[in-house]
């Protein structure tokens, strides 16, 4: 008796077994597979792949940028304004009052404390800006919800093929039990 007989006789005795052990193969594939390599994205809230995710991430940084431009251009325009407004106004105030060079100082703290605070809310938005720029992908490494129900029916599948091949055994079994009672008699009452 070859390989392939032996094989083949055991594929046909446990033949359900068998037929689960594809059917659960194909569950996973056509439907498993990509569902258990998709993460919810951040932007959308879809499930995406991680090649999607990754042009969303892309997109999302490019956006955040672009905003963090125009935010960098209205700031200066702002600063600008500011600036202007405070040396003409410390123009008019030393020709109005003839301020000494004590005042002078006194004005141009005030006018460098001005530009300080202008920074500080620069730097706040660019850090605001790196922040987000890294917590883009935070959802990447959670695991696939519908990888459970997906495993659980792979299970079911394999378990229902093992039940219906150990009930065709136990059949075949009883069958030839019944064979053997009929083929001897029973001696006891004799």
């Amino acid at each position: 008796m070859g390989h392939a007989s032996k094989v083949l006789k055991s594929i046909n005795h446990n033949r359900y077994t068998v037929v689960a052990g594809v059917v659960a193969s194909a569950i996973a594939v056509v439907s498993g597979c990509s569902g258990l390599l998709k993460a919810e994205s951040p932007t959308t809230g879809e499930r995406v792949t991680e090649p999607e995710l990754d042009r969303q991430e892309r997109e999302a940084a490019a956006e955040l940028l672009r905003e963090a431009r125009l935010d960098d251009v209205r700031l200066q325009a702002e600063i600008g304004a500011i600036q202007a407004d405070a040396e003409r106004r410390v123009e008019d105030l030393l020709e109005q009052a003839g301020v000494g060079e004590l005042a002078r100082e006194q004005q141009a703290e005030r006018l460098t404390e001005q530009f300080a605070s202008a920074r500080a809310r620069l730097a706040d938005r660019t850090d605001a800006f790196a922040r987000a720029m890294f917590t883009v992908r935070d959802t990447v490494g959670v695991i696939n919800p519908a990888a459970g129900s997906i495993v659980g029916a792979i299970a079911g599948v394999v378990l229902a093929g093992v039940g219906i091949d150990n009930r065709r055994k136990d059949r075949v079994i009883r069958e030839k039990k019944d064979q053997l009672r009929v083929a001897v008699p029973s001696t006891q009452g004799v």
